[in-house]
């Protein structure tokens, strides 16, 4: 299919073709990059462990990126959206929040704008986190956000700032009826002189000044089936609630990081022996009526008329530990690099149950150092699978 939409576009007029290969270029230029691609080479978990495990992704982009990587992230939220929507799911410990703050900067997700209308019944629930409704319009259409509008279930108006967003708000709350009475009197009968007459009229429950000017802690949630009974409630900020502030501090994933800075073990030196010499001594040895192992006769003298097999010692006399560095060198030299590396790990084992907040300055540095070399390794090997 590529090949032969690549020869229909060869064949297009020069325009024509210019035109296609620079949309194509501003699509797929951000996997031109080294960084992307090593980091979407492989994946470490599957859609539906998200539901299984204890798994929160972020997706944290700087500032300065985000119009070179929106179309990667618009790739990786619709592929997490579409596949979590395979298989239903109703139980509460395989919900799925997916918060999606500032969504309309990543460009147009038409497939993002259907999820409400679609995952309920596959316990996924989105969050649309957006400035204004101004936002939306400029990214996606009125329609778009007629769309939004009329999918979800809940929505959360925090102080506007826009009269036009305030009215919509609004209009979508509704009016009440409420009764007036009008009573009147004529000059110089105060008491019985006078008439008095009730009206019904209409008014807005809310009207656009009341949103506006509503406290910066203060939220007004209306709920479909329920508009007609918006509720007035306080946010409750992580950064002012005690019990969330500590949770905010809690140490990083000791496993997680325990494991990504962790070096392989340096293989050892082993000696080996020529098959035939091992496959002569396994014909050697045969089971006594004790149930031990005792050589045979026959050996010794295989060995006496063989001078190329060298004699066997006694079992008593085993090599010392000198005997068996002067006959491997390179068995020392192995085992102390590995004592070296096994006391590296421990120390960085030691530093990763301190919270962060309580290392001082040589233990986050050390910290990052291993992070770095870990990461360092991870490149090289995607490299080269890369290459191979």
């Amino acid at each position: 299919m590529v090949r032969n939409d690549a020869r229909a576009w060869s064949n297009s007029a020069e325009e024509e073709f210019a035109s296609i290969i620079s949309t194509f270029n501003r699509f797929v230029s951000v996997f031109k990059s080294n960084q992307v691609r090593i980091a979407t080479s492989k994946m470490s978990f599957d859609y539906e462990e998200l539901r299984t495990d204890n798994i929160s992704l972020y997706i944290v982009i700087a500032q300065k990126d985000i119009n070179a990587l929106a179309p990667l992230v618009r790739v990786i939220l619709e592929s997490i959206a579409k596949n979590l929507l395979t298989n239903e799911s109703s139980k509460k410990e395989e919900r799925i929040y997916m918060i999606l703050d500032e969504f309309v900067r990543f460009g147009k997700l038409p497939f993002l704008l259907e999820m409400p209308a679609l995952c309920r019944s596959y316990n996924v629930v989105p969050l649309f986190i957006t400035q204004d409704y101004a936002m939306i319009r400029k990214y996606y259409s009125d329609d778009d956000l007629k769309i939004l509008k009329g999918v979800v279930h809940y929505n959360i108006v925090f102080k506007m700032n826009s009269a036009e967003d305030a009215e919509i708000v609004s209009k979508e709350v509704g009016e009440f009826t409420r009764q007036s009475k009008n009573y009147s009197t004529e000059k110089n009968q105060l008491v019985f002189g006078g008439s008095s007459s009730y009206s019904h009229e209409g008014r807005n429950l809310l009207t656009a000044q009341d949103i506006m000017n509503i406290e910066s802690d203060e939220v007004i949630v209306i709920v479909t089936g329920a508009k007609a009974t918006p509720l007035k409630l306080k946010a409750n900020y992580w950064f002012k609630d005690k019990e969330l502030l500590k949770r905010a501090n809690l140490p990083i994933d000791l496993e997680v990081e325990r494991k990504r800075v962790e070096e392989p073990t340096q293989p050892t030196t082993e000696i080996t022996t020529p098959p035939n010499q091992n496959k002569q001594d396994t014909a050697n040895l045969e089971p006594s009526n004790k149930g031990e192992y005792t050589e045979n006769e026959s050996s010794e003298s295989n060995n006496e008329n063989n001078p190329t097999i060298p004699q066997k010692e006694s079992e008593n006399s085993n090599p010392t530990e000198s005997e068996k560095d002067h006959e491997n060198p390179t068995t020392s030299q192995e085992k102390s690099k590995n004592e070296n590396t096994e006391q590296e790990n421990d120390e960085t084992d030691e530093i990763l149950k301190k919270p962060l907040n309580e290392m001082n300055t040589e233990e986050k540095r050390a910290l990052f150092k291993k992070m770095q070399q870990g990461d360092e390794e991870s490149e090289q090997e995607v490299l080269q699978d890369t290459q191979s």
